[in-house]
């Protein structure tokens, strides 16, 4: 429950283990080290059997485990926008979102007053959520519209951070690529690394990171094709880059491609699908968002 006295409070009931120091039972439920390093700062309360504990007593089974973590006024230098979010999906813990082209995901020097976080911040407000802090946990470009998540406390980002780094956050999307993918279906491993003298581009190098890409070929057009791509690392500009190299820059990408083309006046990238387990229930959850106007219209054009 929330509570604009005490904050958030989140319960687990010991089903499993019949001796196990809490802090490690924490850690079996997804919890990160970074969270309990946060919540040792902000003096955060752990109950046990609703009486207060410290995080190395044991739990026994059916012992009920409580965190209270205080409420979280935020950065103080995030302006709140009243610009509207359009919600999929909510609940205490997490936002589904459906994010427009054009906006980009959190504030930069560019931009500091109309990203999708500030966005996230007018909203919190307006429903009088008491975690203010925003935590964006799959970010997309300026130019790709489609689903991102956001953990709507520190609690949840934690335990959904490691999720996205253990590969088990997947994301699929949907890509207008130039030309046609000579292949129905294939896998991309190329690392990827910076541009030399450029803080943005990025691009293959042998000396960059691994990155994993798998392409569909869905439709081909007279000068294009649709494709569904998944993302199995989530390296900076991935599915850009990795299309360059490929020969099949995106359409209307202006910084790996020919730039935009009416009537798509941005980077031919949706992200279409999302699955993960919810981080505090385990429930596992799928999400889908179908092609935006600007799509459409391309595919129709072509057809």
């Amino acid at each position: 429950m929330l509570t604009n006295s005490e904050g958030l409070q989140v319960t687990w009931i010991n089903q499993d283990y019949d001796q196990i120091l809490i802090k490690n039972f924490l850690r079996h439920q997804g919890v990160s080290r970074s969270f309990l390093t946060y919540f040792r700062r902000v003096e955060g309360r752990v109950l046990k059997n609703a009486s207060p504990v410290y995080m190395n007593q044991s739990l026994h089974q059916g012992d009920e485990i409580t965190l209270v973590i205080p409420p979280d006024a935020g950065n103080d230098q995030l302006t709140a926008s009243c610009a509207p979010i359009e919600v999929i999906y909510e609940d205490r813990d997490i936002l589904i979102l459906n994010k427009p082209a054009g906006l980009v995901s959190v504030p930069s020097h560019r931009n500091r007053e109309d990203a999708l976080a500030n966005r996230i911040k007018g909203y919190y407000l307006r429903t009088r959520h008491t975690q203010l802090n925003i935590h964006v946990v799959t970010r997309l470009d300026r130019g790709t519209s489609g689903l991102v998540l956001v953990a709507k406390h520190s609690l949840a980002h934690g335990i959904l951070n490691e999720q996205v780094g253990a590969g088990e956050v997947q994301r699929m999307y949907q890509a207008l690529l130039e030309g046609c993918l000579p292949q129905e279906h294939f896998m991309v491993e190329a690392p990827i690394g910076r541009q030399p003298e450029s803080v943005l581009e990025r691009r293959v190098t042998a000396d960059g990171q691994f990155a994993k890409t798998e392409y569909w070929l869905e439709e081909c057009y007279s000068d294009s094709c649709l494709c569904q791509v998944k993302l199995h690392t989530g390296r900076t500009h991935q599915i850009r880059v990795h299309s360059q190299w490929l020969g099949y820059p995106l359409v209307g990408d202006d910084l790996y491609g020919r730039g935009p083309q009416a009537p798509l006046m941005r980077q031919g990238l949706h992200c279409s699908f999302l699955a993960f387990d919810h981080p505090i229930t385990k429930k596992s959850l799928k999400f889908k968002q179908a092609l935006p106007d600007d799509f459409i219209a391309w595919c129709q054009a072509r057809i």
